[in-house]
């Protein structure tokens, strides 16, 4: 009876924490202060961060790339990815001018022509790309944001689908790289993929945002257009079930 009730007990206290499928959020005071662990920063700067006072020393500068590899915003080689840091921020819905303005700052602050020696350093270069919008894309939001996988994650969450759904090896063997064969086997496959990856919701259907995010490396704003989000309502509501919807997303 006593274990009974711990393990009770346990389950109850855990439910704050218990998320559905495998997807992750993160917010951006949590990977401050994780990046604060790594890079041995004092605890007493936290404060000063979350005051969004962010000063232009060596230490600041390898902290904020830090946060920007943490949340996946920031590539050493390729720059910013835009899809990603977007969701950190709120932009005034006055302003029309907040993307343009943040690029113009980007490419001020990191031009090579002009910039100091300094910019050759990665986190120099993080953290002018993150000054930038700071100043212009607007206010900084401090809520867990969707946090996109990378493809090692993503090929383990397919085999976890394969097994789940008892997808026969047999099937399995006609995979030719391109997709799988369309047999009734695995047609709820692309459906159990998107729920785990908190792609797809039953209730509301795809999360277009989310699929942005996504495919951070190579982002379409052709998933945050009206044309897709009407064509998915239209799949939707003419598809008979969620399997079939999500199969004919996939392949429309």
């Amino acid at each position: 009876m006593v274990i009974a009730a711990a393990t009770l007990g346990f389950s109850v206290s855990s439910g704050a924490t218990d998320v559905s499928h495998l997807y992750l959020k993160k917010s951006f005071p949590r990977a401050l202060r994780d990046c604060m662990q790594y890079l041995q920063v004092p605890p007493s700067r936290c404060e000063q961060y979350l005051a969004l006072n962010f000063p232009n020393d060596p230490q600041t500068m390898c902290l904020v790339r830090c946060v920007g590899l943490n949340l996946r915003w920031w590539n050493d080689t390729t720059g910013v990815h835009t899809s990603v840091i977007a969701n950190f921020f709120r932009p005034d819905p006055s302003d029309v001018q907040y993307e343009r303005a943040t690029q113009q700052c980007v490419d001020r602050r990191l031009n090579p022509t002009t910039a100091n020696p300094s910019l050759q350093d990665c986190c120099c270069r993080a953290y002018n790309t993150f000054v930038c919008y700071l100043e212009n894309y607007g206010t900084l939001v401090y809520s867990p944001q969707y946090y996109p996988e990378d493809r090692s994650r993503q090929v383990q969450i397919a085999y976890d689908c394969i097994n789940m759904l008892q997808v026969p090896k047999t099937v399995l063997q006609q995979f030719t790289g391109v997709g799988f064969p369309e047999v009734p086997e695995t047609l709820c496959l692309g459906r159990c993929f998107f729920l785990r990856l908190g792609l797809y919701d039953e209730v509301r259907g795809f999360n277009l945002r989310r699929m942005y995010t996504r495919d951070y490396v190579t982002p379409n704003k052709r998933y945050l257009s009206k044309e897709t989000y009407d064509k998915l309502c239209a799949i939707r509501r003419t598809s008979p079930d969620q399997c079939t919807e999500v199969d004919r997303a996939y392949h429309e």
